[in-house]
């Protein structure tokens, strides 16, 4: 009997798929183990290794001692409980990744069951003697920073159904649990500027930059430890000015001086995240 509660989410995975269309290692590598001869006559899972990238691609490297294909019907399976929650998605899995060998198929959970199958461009599958490795960009399951998971192999029967008889769910108790192990991420700046545009003695001012985590354009979380720092000086003294994070907009508000008229008020935005820093030099003529 399977205890994996991910059991059912693998094998609604391989219904999905059989119902649907035809369609270097990182710092973070973990190994996991399962036990042999559990699978029938199936496809038996022996462990998997799973690494990602500093940029974020998961591989999943699925070891299955014999394979040298993935036969007709038989599919390979993985779960993912992206928020650790085994109360959400379906059965827990938020997200499950099928591959009966030539592409891969990702279904997602909504209202408590899977949807129909998708192909997200950056999923690719190798086949490989004793291997079936599964690769995904994180930003494609929801961009966790570490998950839960469970893997399967299914072979299903001619009406499409998964046949129980020969299936293997890996681990067989619990979960397998990953962290990512990322660098620190790129930080892109646009639309730098200082509010009001002509900056009058006595009144206030705004400085800021819209900042956007990487090449999917996220809009970093100031609960992720996002600190701003804020310099500014007219005619070499201090001038205060308090950092804020409003979605994707990082500014500095302050107060000109009463005594800068024709003076420039000169500083620097400065942005602190997951390890990346980001500023941007301000210039503006006091009236």
């Amino acid at each position: 009997m399977f205890v994996n509660r991910h059991a059912v989410a693998i094998c609604g995975a391989a219904v999905a798929l059989a119902l649907g269309p035809a369609i270097g290692l990182g710092n973070g590598t973990q190994t996991y183990t399962d036990p042999t001869g559990d699978a029938g006559t199936g496809l038996d899972i022996s462990g998997a290794t799973v690494s990602n990238d500093n940029a974020g691609r998961i591989t999943f490297a699925i070891s299955v001692p014999g394979l040298q294909a993935i036969p007709p019907g038989a599919v390979v399976v993985v779960a993912l409980d992206t928020d650790a929650n085994p109360a959400t998605g379906c059965n827990g899995a938020e997200y499950a990744l099928a591959t009966p060998g030539s592409s891969v198929l990702m279904t997602t959970c909504a209202g408590g069951a899977f949807g129909a199958p998708t192909t997200p461009l950056s999923a690719a599958v190798a086949v490989a003697p004793g291997v079936v490795s599964i690769s995904i960009d994180r930003k494609d399951v929801g961009s966790p920073d570490g998950f839960l998971f469970g893997l399967g192999t299914v072979s299903t029967a001619a009406d499409g159904s998964a046949d129980p008889a020969n299936v293997d769910i890996a681990p067989n108790v619990g979960d397998y649990a990953y962290r990512l192990a990322l660098g620190p991420p790129r930080l892109a700046v646009t639309a730098p500027g200082v509010l009001p545009a002509h900056l009058i003695a006595g009144h206030g001012f705004v400085a800021g930059m819209a900042v956007h985590e990487g090449a999917a354009g996220l809009t970093p979380d100031p609960a992720s430890g996002g600190t701003v720092r804020c310099r500014f000086t007219v005619a070499g003294k201090a001038v205060r000015a308090a950092g804020a994070i409003r979605r994707d907009r990082v500014t500095c508000r302050g107060r000109v001086p009463s005594a800068a008229l024709g003076k420039t008020l000169r500083g620097t935005v400065t942005f602190t995240y997951k390890g990346a820093t980001a500023s941007r030099s301000f210039a503006a003529r006091v009236r």
